[in-house]
């Protein structure tokens, strides 16, 4: 009878061991899949978007303006890469150059108003 109820515990262990297997495989695909989505949509998506408006300014020959955003990429990228990608969010890059660009016209107009 003990050699039985072994058999059956060796068995049932077995089975646990390989669904236990499964369902870690299982899981680490859907991990990987989810945040290689987030990764996607968060930074690959933006930085690509923001690397084409670079390539399009030096086709274009407007090698100041793509210096700046070389420059400006740069910066949101440290600042991105030292928060580890945890507390700084770099998928609005356009949005904050669009911002930036916004605030530097401002400013001009202003300063030759006051000469």
């Amino acid at each position: 009878m003990s050699h039985k109820l072994m058999w059956i515990f060796l068995v049932l262990c077995s089975i646990s061991i390989v669904f236990c297997y499964l369902f870690c495989v299982a899981y680490k695909d859907f991990y990987n899949h989810y945040y290689d989505t987030m990764l996607l949509s968060g930074v690959k998506t933006p930085v690509r978007l923001f690397l084409e408006e670079i390539q399009t300014d030096l086709d274009k020959g407007n090698l100041e303006e793509s210096r700046e955003k070389v420059a400006f990429l740069y910066q949101e990228w440290t600042k991105f890469y030292n928060a580890k990608g945890l507390d700084y969010d770099i998928g609005n890059l356009l949005v904050r150059w669009n911002k930036q660009l916004n605030r530097d016209e401002q400013e001009e107009p202003n300063d030759s108003q006051n000469e």
